[in-house]
């Protein structure tokens, strides 16, 4: 739920791709992260997402994938 959580309040999420986090983020909404290269990329994710105007441009596409998410009108 934490990962619909963020989303739904327009916040991209970082997430490995061992969890059911990474089924609901889409590449405009967030970073799906390999578990075998987790330290490496997540550090590159980061900084990437540390970017304000990448930041503001993922807001909308964060809250719309977490409104497609069967579970989002339960929250």
């Amino acid at each position: 739920n934490s990962t619909l959580e963020a989303l739904a309040s327009g916040l991209p999420v970082i997430t490995s791709d061992t969890n059911g986090g990474a089924e609901v983020v889409a590449p405009d909404a967030g970073e799906v992260i390999a578990y075998g290269d987790l330290s490496k990329r997540l550090a590159e994710a980061m900084f990437v997402w540390s970017d304000p105007q990448r930041l503001a441009a993922a807001r909308g596409p964060a809250r719309q994938a977490a409104e497609r998410h069967p579970l989002s009108d339960k929250m």
